[in-house]
């Protein structure tokens, strides 16, 4: 469900800023539709290593991969970070107009 919303913001955040001609909510609209490509392909492949009943909980692999999804996850927290500021600062622009 996340995945479709994710693509439905998409899409309307990109007309909408076709018609507004306004970048930060084109931008702010890619990044939500890269979101989707970027929990696909990158992260899902750890969550899978980690989820794997074959793996020792207690090994240097485990500890390794639960760093690197660390590290993943905070690079998609920052992405919704600056979503969040690109479509604040698209919202602040027509309050003002």
């Amino acid at each position: 469900m996340q995945a479709s919303l994710a693509v439905v913001g998409c899409i309307t955040g990109l007309s909408s800023a076709w018609v507004r001609a306004d970048r930060w909510l084109a931008l702010a609209a890619v990044l939500l539709g890269l979101v989707v490509p970027f929990t696909l392909v990158v992260i899902l492949p750890t969550n899978k290593r980690l989820l794997d009943p074959r793996l020792d909980a207690h090994s240097h692999v485990a500890t390794q991969l639960l760093v690197r999804w660390g590290r993943l996850h905070a690079v998609r927290k920052r992405a919704q970070w600056l979503l969040i500021r690109g479509f604040s600062r698209s919202s602040c622009r027509v309050v003002k107009e």
